[in-house]
Parts: structure tokens; sequence; C-alpha cells
């Protein structure tokens, strides 16, 4: 009766004790191959929460890497831009000048023609004068000879 209290299957006591030693071995081993499975899980799961990390911070400096890139794409246009308008407004400044000398140059010849045509017409005002002087003492001349004969 004693053999059926620990086991009902087992004849005698000794059988009942090598079937308990198993359960435990099995319990023991079913509960180290759960405890196995539990760190590989554990562990995947960290490195899988590490590798997420990783990335992320990857994906993050790269972003950082294409603004800035970005950035300074925008700032080179801009230089480039701006040296473009610079160098237009010199050209506009330069061609404004030039056309400005120009006028300057025109309204000098003009004024020139204009000194140039009053001289003449002084000149000939002036030669005009002198003949009309000289006929008049040509025909004073005439006269007094006239008279005085």
């Amino acid at each position: 009766m004693a053999a059926t209290l620990h086991h009902p299957r087992t004849a005698t006591v000794g059988e009942a004790d090598e079937e308990e030693k198993k359960n435990r071995k099995n319990i023991k081993n079913k509960r180290s191959k759960r405890k196995k499975k539990r760190d590989k899980n554990k562990n995947k799961n960290k490195n899988r929460n590490k590798n997420k990390k990783k990335k992320k911070k990857e994906e993050k400096k790269k972003k950082e890497k294409d603004k800035e890139q970005e950035h300074e794409k925008k700032n080179k246009m801009n230089k480039k831009k701006k040296r473009r308008k610079r160098r237009r407004r010199r050209k506009k400044k330069k061609k404004k000048k030039k056309k400005k000398e120009k006028e300057e140059e025109k309204e000098e010849e003009k004024e020139e023609e204009k000194e140039e045509q009053e001289q003449e017409e002084q000149e000939e005002e002036q030669e005009e004068e002198e003949e009309e002087e000289e006929e008049e003492e040509v025909k004073a001349m005439l006269n007094y000879k006239v008279w005085s004969c």
C-alpha cells in the first residue's frame, strides 16, 4: 500500500523514487529550456531595440547631413545670384556712365559749333563794317575831291 501512495502506477517504492526523479529532471529541463528561450527572446528584443536606435540615430545623422548640404547648396545659389546681381548693377552703371559721357561730349560739340558759328558771324559782321567804313572813306575822299575842285 505504501507504494501506491507515491505513484499509482508503480509497484515498489524504489521505482516510485526513480519516477519522481525523472519527473523532477523533466520539469527542471523544461524550466531551463523555457529560461533559455526567454533569455534568447530577451536578447533578440534587446538587439532589435539596439538596432532600431542605431538606425534612428543614423537616419537622424543622414537627415542633418542632407539638411546641411541643402543649406550649403542654397547659400551657394544665393551667392551666385548676388554676384550676378552685382555684376548686372555694375554693368548698368557703366552703361549709364558711358551714355552720360557721350551726351556730354555731344553737348560740348554743339556748344563748340555754336561758338564757332557765332565767331564766324562776328567776323563777317566785322568785315562788313570794315567794308562799309572803307566805302564811306572812299565816298568821303571822292566828296572831298569833288568839293575841293
